[in-house]
Parts: C-alpha cells; sequence; structure tokens
C-alpha cells in the first residue's frame, strides 16, 4: 500500500511540474518579423463607423481595400472616403500574429490560474502604458498545453484608469484570439473584441465596441529587403 501511494505521489509531482511556466509560453511564441500575411477583416466598430458592418482585405505591398459595406460594394463616395484611411494605415505590416506577449505581461506576477488536461490559463499584471494604469488592469493568457499555442488573451481594469489627461475609463474590456498558421508556424490573431466605458473632457460621455473578425490568411516567409 505504501508503494502505491508513493507512486501516486509521485505522478502527481511529475504531472503538475509538466504544466508550462509563462517563460516557455513567451519563448514559444517569439515574434515572427520574417512573415508576411494577406487576411481579410470582418469589422464593427460603434465608435467610427456605427450601424457599418466592413469588410476589408489587406494584400502587401498594396495595403488596405474596402470590399463590401453591410454586404453591398462600397458607394463612390465611401471609396473616396476610406483611401485617405487606407493611406494611414499603409504602414501596418502584414503579420498580425506578433502578440508581443513580453511587452504585454509582467512575468514575475503571472500564476497558473486554471488548469485541465488540454490547457492553462495564467492570470497577471499587465505593462500597460501609461505606467500608472499598470497595477490597474489585470490579465488573463489561456493556452494549449500541446505546442504551446497561445488561445485567447484578454485584459480588463480593476479600477478607473485614464490613458489620456482628458479620458477616464470606468470599463475596458480586451479579448483577442488565435491559431496557428499551418504553412509558416505562425501565430495568427483570428478576432479582437474590446470595449470602452467613460467619460472625456469630464462632461461628455463616451462608449465604444468593437469587434474583428480576421480570416482568409495567405501567408509565406518575406523576401529579403535588397541592400
Amino acid at each position: 500500500m505504501r508503494r502505491i501511494w508513493a507512486f501516486a505521489a509521485a505522478a502527481i509531482c511529475i504531472e503538475a511540474a509538466a504544466a508550462p511556466n509563462i517563460e516557455d509560453v513567451i519563448a514559444a511564441n517569439p515574434p515572427r518579423p520574417d512573415i508576411e500575411c494577406s487576411y481579410a477583416t470582418t469589422s464593427t466598430s460603434s465608435d467610427d463607423y456605427p450601424g457599418e458592418v466592413r469588410v476589408e482585405r489587406f494584400t502587401p505591398p498594396d495595403g488596405w481595400e474596402l470590399l463590401t459595406v453591410n454586404g453591398e460594394a462600397p458607394s463612390a463616395e465611401a471609396l473616396a472616403d476610406y483611401a485617405g484611411e487606407a493611406e494611414q494605415r499603409r504602414g501596418q505590416r502584414g503579420a498580425p500574429g506578433d502578440i508581443g506577449l513580453s511587452e504585454l505581461i509582467k512575468t514575475e506576477t503571472a500564476a497558473i490560474a486554471n488548469e485541465d488536461a488540454e490547457t492553462v490559463t495564467f492570470a497577471f499584471e499587465t505593462k500597460m502604458r501609461p505606467e500608472k494604469m499598470a497595477d490597474k488592469v489585470r490579465g488573463t493568457l489561456t493556452v494549449r498545453k500541446d505546442g504551446l499555442l497561445p488561445l485567447e488573451f484578454a485584459m480588463e481594469n480593476t479600477e478607473p484608469i485614464s490613458p489620456a489627461p482628458t479620458v477616464k475609463l470606468q470599463e475596458f474590456h480586451l479579448r483577442t484570439t488565435y491559431a496557428r498558421d499551418a504553412a509558416t508556424g505562425a501565430v495568427l490573431l483570428r478576432s479582437m473584441d474590446m470595449a470602452m466605458r467613460g467619460k472625456m473632457l469630464v462632461i461628455k460621455k463616451m462608449q465604444s465596441e468593437t469587434r474583428i473578425e480576421l480570416s482568409d490568411y495567405d501567408c509565406a516567409v518575406a523576401a529579403p529587403d535588397e541592400g
């Protein structure tokens, strides 16, 4: 009987030791500046374009293209308005999977909040900017144990925050999901949900909800810059 209990205790210790730590996850998912992707986005924004569902496509090196608005081809006026926005976004690189975990997570504060046979969820303090907000925003990261793939990253405030001198947010929520690209092994952003509620200039209420779904990825290792 003692041998059975000793074996069970050893098995438990082995299982506990097998759980990844946050440093393992960060090391397994480094930035991939060598990857370039084209992809489509389907988005809604209560602030930037209320009442619209936009489908856009990013194709390097051409940049952004507005494909549809509420399921219809965009009007000439909409395309003209979009042209300036697309030009401002031209510098965006086509690798939306670079989630920069080391720049978001205070690794020394990370602890396992939940674990099952397939996934582990870490809770931690964030590296929000400005730094004075960092201790007011908590985060979680859910990772698939097999391959250490990030599945979901989330942040929310625990008390009101001020990202700018004239803005005070009572609520801030951010949630992103990910998948791994079969062709390149890069981690790709699959969706983003963000909600904010607060005040601007003390008296003006602000409330914003944004959702973006990314699909139809075509990724490859980018050609090296000549010269």
